[in-house]
């Protein structure tokens, strides 16, 4: 792989010894080898003059289901029991290992699209050996970063979150899974857990969900404090039970108390916030993040399902902020200090990277790290602000202003397209074959309904 150099670009590393700066940035085999004012070029480099661009780590999504992706739009501006009934009862049995992969592949795509270099894919779609083999295979195909966090069946996913959901375990394929996965795509791909929780199960599935995640060396997360949740406190029954940890992420946490949310803080847990659909779809609460902030938790990001959310992070950080002020606004609350663009640009970032236990390796522009970058044209139409770069970013940023992508060093998208052409069209036609038989199948009244 030729060594690459950007130069005169505007910085913004994440990482607080470097701080933001206007200077270069140079990729070798992969890796950051330099950045800063001035930086030692070799003779073989591939030279870019990013004068007006701005480059950050790869946005880091902490929570999607991406399974769901083929079925975009299906429930935008609908209430969360539309979503239930629509994506997971009439579709979610329906599914077939084709559709999962098409799902997953055009989400991968379209998420790397738009500068989103890493998702942690909480995919609920686990109805079988096959079902896992296509997630891993389209998560590998899409040429990003991934997590994918293991879920339960689409299926019966009720009866798996039921009160009496504790009489089903994970299969033990899981850990064999494990063992070959390990080398996916070179270690652009890795492995979670998406455990069911005390709010959407109870204790004992908790229990042994954690058990089986800490046995086979995961990390965990869970959904709680939502609307949709009939049974709260889940926080706190967790740490009665000593099951509180650094290893868990906690989704949403909307109507998770300030008391436990002080008690992540002080196990070293992490959120994710998803503020867009917490915002446009009723019935999951509003979004959390002034409180995590606190509390002590900077959380993190994510889009959560793309039925009803864009799947951008430029849209999310807007709405953090968005319903950062309408909480200030509307009930007087506010943060001890208000939110700002490079909180946000933050959370999207080196937030997600810890949030997802992949720190050590990404989320900062920082010597030694994965190249894992989004360039972003500050000189666009649409993007041209007097305000400085972090401010233009989350404001203004769109798709169409992030020109370069970088994962691991290797260019999937360049000066404003994807490289990879084939694949791209290869996951629209997917996808589009999926919906078209998903309806077909939903009309004709066939299939499973998993909520049965």
């Amino acid at each position: 792989m030729r060594p690459l150099a950007y130069l005169n670009a505007h910085l913004l590393t994440q990482d607080q010894s470097l701080g933001e700066l206007v200077g270069g940035i140079l990729v070798v085999d992969g890796r950051i080898a330099d950045i800063g004012p001035r930086i030692q070029i070799p003779e073989t480099a591939e030279v870019v003059d990013a004068t007006g661009m701005a480059i950050v780590p790869g946005f880091v999504d902490t929570h999607r289901h991406m399974w769901e992706t083929s079925l975009r739009g299906m429930t935008a501006w609908r209430d969360y029991s539309a979503y239930v009934r629509v994506i997971r009862s009439e579709f979610g049995g329906l599914v077939t290992p084709e559709d999962v992969y098409a799902g997953d592949l055009l989400g991968m795509l379209g998420a790397l699209e738009t500068g989103i270099t890493t998702i942690r894919d909480e995919s609920h779609v686990q109805n079988g050996p096959e079902y896992t083999e296509a997630v891993l295979q389209a998560l590998v195909d899409g040429g990003g970063r991934a997590v994918l966090a293991y879920g339960w069946p689409s299926t019966d996913t009720y009866a798996w979150r039921s009160a009496d959901g504790n009489r089903r375990r994970h299969p033990t394929y899981i850990s064999e899974v494990l063992k070959r996965g390990d080398s996916a795509a070179g270690g652009r791909v890795t492995f979670a857990m998406m455990i069911r929780g005390p709010e959407l199960s109870d204790m004992d599935s908790a229990r042994a969900d954690l058990a089986y995640a800490r046995s086979l060396g995961l990390r965990s997360s869970l959904h709680i404090g939502g609307v949709e949740s009939s049974r709260h406190h889940g926080v706190a029954a967790l740490e009665r039970a000593g099951l509180l940890g650094s290893d868990l992420l906690f989704i949403h946490c909307c109507e998770t108390s300030e008391k436990e949310l002080r008690m992540m803080a002080d196990h070293g847990a992490t959120a994710s916030v998803s503020a867009y659909i917490e915002l446009a779809m009723p019935g999951i609460g509003r979004p959390a993040t002034g409180r995590l902030v606190r509390a002590g938790i900077r959380p993190s990001l994510s889009i959560d399902a793309e039925p009803t959310a864009p799947t951008d992070m430029f849209s999310t950080m807007r709405a953090v902020l968005l319903a950062e002020t309408a909480q200030q606004v509307y009930t007087g609350e506010s943060t001890p200090v208000p939110l700002t663009e490079r909180d946000v640009l933050a959370f999207a970032t080196i937030e997600g990277a810890r949030a997802s236990g992949l720190d050590a390796d990404i989320g900062s522009l920082t010597p030694g790290k994965a190249a894992d970058l989004a360039v972003i044209d500050l000189r666009r139409a649409g993007m041209v602000s007097a305000s400085d770069p972090a401010s233009c970013i989350v404001n203004y940023g769109t798709a169409n202003a992030v020109v370069d992508v970088l994962v691991a060093g290797r260019f999937v998208k360049r000066a404003g397209a994807m490289t990879d052409a084939a694949a791209v069209e290869r996951a629209v036609t997917a996808a589009e074959s999926s919906r078209r038989r998903l309806l077909q199948e939903r009309a004709s009244g066939r299939g499973r309904q998993s909520a049965r």
